[in-house]
């Protein structure tokens, strides 16, 4: 379940790499249709995630299939040290 650090995190990350303002980014945002993500986009704003997230904690597969904000904070870890 995403804290509320992680929804902070991932509305950072993605206002500072699709570079779109932070109130824009909302659960029910699509990340290609309305937030303009392309490819090498969501490459930059899956490394800044395991960053947050800690290496080992995104499953890249998952990820690529996230549509919405929501799908990306559904895959934030339960248990993180």
């Amino acid at each position: 379940m995403p804290t509320d650090k992680d929804v902070d995190n991932v509305r950072a990350a993605c206002a500072e790499v699709l570079q779109v303002d932070p109130d824009t980014v909302v659960p029910s945002a699509d990340l290609r249709e309305d937030l303009g993500a392309e490819s090498i986009d969501l490459a930059e704003l899956y490394t800044a995630l395991i960053d947050h997230w800690g290496a080992g904690n995104l499953n890249a597969d998952l990820f690529i299939q996230a549509r919405t904000i929501a799908n990306v904070l559904q895959l934030a870890p339960d248990n993180r040290d």
